[in-house]
């Protein structure tokens, strides 16, 4: 028996690694023998970075940066020196993890250190980057990584636009002389998640800003502003696919610097040999936090699933929550945690209910 094993992480409970660790626990309770491939993955959002730098055989570079709140601190890019690629992972600089929740602002977050992050792949002096949106704190369409990267963003008075999303409501002027040339050489792949447009009611503001705090007033404002901001770069992207993604963050990137928007598990599965490796294989097993309407618009789980398929290998998938009916190709969707488990146990118990969930669904699998 040959076992694929690539899920995402579980967010707040595993990451990518910890939980192809706990499925391949789970199959060993049933299945000792079997051989396992652990293929951690990622679509865009936290792991991204890590996983395509190790892939690839790259190194990781330090870089201090600016969080969502503005507070100073350390991430870092990856590096592959012989393809000359630098790897930008957002939500370790802006990350909404990275922020306790009583100090997480919806209206003021800024995404100014992917800015710092892109700069600094930059200096590189890389001919490709590859930026993983996903898992943000931000809605500001990525005004503060524009302004990190030489932007000029101003108000009426002339002076530089404060931190945040319901700011862009003050954006008078727009001024692209400080914007580094050496863009121009350098080709800047978006990896993302999710097929939201920029705004209306599937856009950033409405689908995610509730997810990082937002009242409702607060996403007819951020609304309002991205559709400012748009317009304010005679940007005629708004309404692409992935655009979104990361409250809007692609929009500048995409306008002013040509960068490509592709969805991240693609990009990722690529990179990874994921065909070569699930050809032969009897089965993939895979998952992240929760299976619902959204897997469907780009996550991994299905990038897996459908990657298998066009090799004949079916593909269980595993989440903290199942919230719709079966999508194919699936084989099953399996909750690891029941209905009446609170969040925070089933979180904390994420690695042993997944390895619990895996062995119970093997055990009778084909009878």
């Amino acid at each position: 028996m040959r076992i694929i094993i690539a899920p995402d992480s579980f967010k707040e409970s595993m990451t990518a690694v910890q939980a192809a660790e706990a499925i391949e626990l789970g199959v060993r309770d049933v299945w000792p023998s079997a051989s396992c491939r652990l293929m951690p993955l990622s679509d865009g959002g936290e792991g991204i970075g890590d996983i395509l730098t190790t892939v690839l055989g790259g190194v990781q570079v330090p870089v201090g940066v600016h969080d969502a709140r503005g507070h100073w601190r350390q991430a870092h890019i990856g590096w592959v020196e012989r393809e000359r690629l630098a790897v930008v992972e957002s939500a370790l600089a802006v990350g909404l993890g990275l922020i306790e929740a009583n100090e997480r602002d919806i209206m003021t977050a800024t995404s100014r250190g992917v800015g710092e992050m892109l700069t600094a792949a930059l200096d590189l002096d890389p001919t490709r980057i590859i930026l993983g949106l996903g898992g943000t704190a931000t809605n500001d369409g990525g005004a503060g990584m524009l302004q990190a990267l030489g932007v000029g963003l101003v108000d009426a008075a002339g002076q530089a636009l404060s931190p945040g999303g319901a700011a862009l409501l003050d954006l008078a002027s727009v001024d692209f002389a400080e914007l580094d040339p050496r863009w121009a050489l350098v080709r800047l792949d978006i990896a993302c998640d999710v097929s939201n447009p920029l705004t209306g009611p599937q856009g950033a503001s409405a689908i995610f800003g509730p997810q990082k705090g937002a009242t409702a007033n607060q996403v007819e404002v951020l609304d309002r502003a991205l559709v400012h901001l748009a317009a304010m770069i005679n940007s005629p992207d708004s309404d692409q696919p992935g655009i979104g993604a990361a409250g809007g963050m692609a929009l500048g990137l995409v306008t002013l610097l040509s960068a490509k928007l592709t969805p991240g598990i693609e990009l990722v599965l690529d990179a990874c040999g994921f065909d070569e490796q699930v050809a032969g294989s009897d089965l993939v097993l895979t998952g992240e936090g929760s299976i619902d309407s959204q897997t469907a618009a780009g996550k991994t789980p299905l990038g897996v699933a459908r990657a298998a398929a066009r090799h004949g290998v079916g593909t269980i998938v595993f989440a903290g929550k199942v919230n719709c009916p079966l999508i194919s190709p699936f084989q099953a969707m399996v909750a690891i945690s029941d209905h009446e488990t609170s969040l925070r146990t089933a979180l904390a118990n994420g690695p042993a209910n997944l390895r619990a969930a895996v062995a119970r669904t093997l055990a009778s699998w084909g009878k």
